[in-house]
């Protein structure tokens, strides 16, 4: 519903569905004119936005033994957001889904990965507005972590025979 101004109305919208829509402009009229319908429908053609996703990570290059989130982002250029689900790869191996958020992204809580270089994908279902989209593989890096090494003696002198311990603490 729009308010008539000089003869003009004007309406903003973002619901109409995905598909060809019929849309029309209908006059009710007012105390000097009679109402009116435009004719013939004016046919709008809605298609779904493309879209984009993105893997990263909260952390790389990653420690062994380190929880890590991975993270897929999907953009569609729109203002509003993408919905629905993203499936996550690791090493070519379904490792869960996540749900997008209000933000367009999805997670997935890694607990720890071994050492080593993990390929990341995932995959963009789409929703009712947005395609579907794949994501560039991420390679998640996995060092190990770094140690010290302290030796130490029970003594430094000695006589032959004599026992000695030592101790290393890693």
């Amino acid at each position: 519903t729009a308010t008539l101004n000089r003869g003009v109305a004007s309406v903003v919208t973002s619901s109409l569905p995905v598909g060809t829509d019929g849309v029309c402009a209908i006059y009710n009229g007012d105390s000097n004119d009679t109402g009116s319908t435009s004719a013939p429908p004016l046919a709008i053609t809605i298609v779904k936005a493309p879209t984009t996703t993105v893997v990263s990570s909260s952390e790389s290059p990653l420690p062994t033994l380190t929880p890590v989130v991975i993270s897929a982002t999907v953009a569609n250029g729109g203002t509003q957001s993408a919905t629905g689900l993203v499936t996550f790869v690791e090493d070519s191996v379904s490792i869960g889904v996540g749900t997008l958020n209000a933000n367009g992204v999805a997670t997935i809580s890694i607990p720890s990965l071994s050492a080593g270089s993990h390929t990341f994908t995932a995959n963009y279902a789409g929703d009712g507005l947005d395609l579907a989209s794949p994501a560039p593989p991420f390679t998640q890096v996995v060092q190990l972590r770094p140690t010290t090494d302290s030796l130490s003696t029970s003594t430094t002198s000695l006589t032959g025979g004599q026992q000695l311990t030592l101790i290393s603490v890693v």
